[in-house]
């Protein structure tokens, strides 16, 4: 049996002056269930145990790992949690007054919408480390997570669209679809193109590259 972590303590503060209508958050989110809305009290926002970083085990506390994301702020407010894979791995890391701990193979994972995204209702999951096996003219809705989308997720090349080959998270990055903390991304396979001009953009640098026979593109999540 793994151990958990001490209480979380975090300062109680004052309530937001409105949370959207929704029903009071469980948790964890259940095994039966894949999407959720549902709102967190400050209360409910600093008690629970946690493991992950953006992406976290599926029996984390809900809404301390929804603060520890940065979706909602210390009075707590309104989320949208998906189901998502399993990893092999969850790093730990503290963020916003919250330590979560890491945690290695776990068979369900629990991630945010963030404002702006909620109205998707997007069942998430994992994006690839890439979009070389995505068929031509097809579109992929997944989720990046921070260390997907962070400088040592790998290379991206072009400036969009880039080669299909190109670390997927960061190129939505570098795209401006995302920040480098990740989120939700939609993106599309496309014809190949001669070249791949280098290029720098939100803080990531795209390398050049020659022709290639398929490349990658980025839209609006639906």
């Amino acid at each position: 049996m793994r151990s958990t972590l001490a209480p979380l303590l975090v300062a109680p503060l004052a309530m937001a002056a409105q949370i959207e209508e929704a029903p009071p958050c469980p948790h964890q989110l259940d095994a039966a269930t894949d999407a959720l809305d549902c709102a967190c009290s400050a209360q409910a926002a600093q008690n629970g145990n946690l493991w992950g970083t953006d992406v976290y085990t599926a029996d984390s506390a809900l809404c301390p790992a929804a603060l520890h994301a940065g979706v909602i702020d210390f009075p707590g407010g309104r989320i949208s949690v998906r189901a998502a894979p399993g990893r092999n791995a969850y790093p730990g890391s503290d963020r916003n007054g919250l330590q979560s701990a890491p945690f290695g193979r776990y068979e369900r994972s629990i991630a945010f919408l963030y404002d702006g995204e909620r109205h998707n209702h997007i069942a998430l999951a994992a994006c690839p480390g890439n979009a070389a096996a995505l068929a031509p003219g097809a579109s992929l809705a997944c989720l990046c997570s921070w260390s997907a989308s962070g400088e040592a997720a790998g290379t991206v090349w072009g400036t969009g669209p880039y080669t299909a080959d190109s670390a997927l998270c960061r190129a939505a990055v570098h795209a401006g679809r995302i920040g480098p903390g990740g989120g939700v991304i939609r993106a599309r396979a496309l014809p190949g193109r001669a070249a791949y001009p280098a290029g720098e953009a939100n803080g990531v640098t795209a390398e050049p590259w020659p022709a290639m026979d398929k490349s990658v593109g980025f839209e609006p999540v639906d």
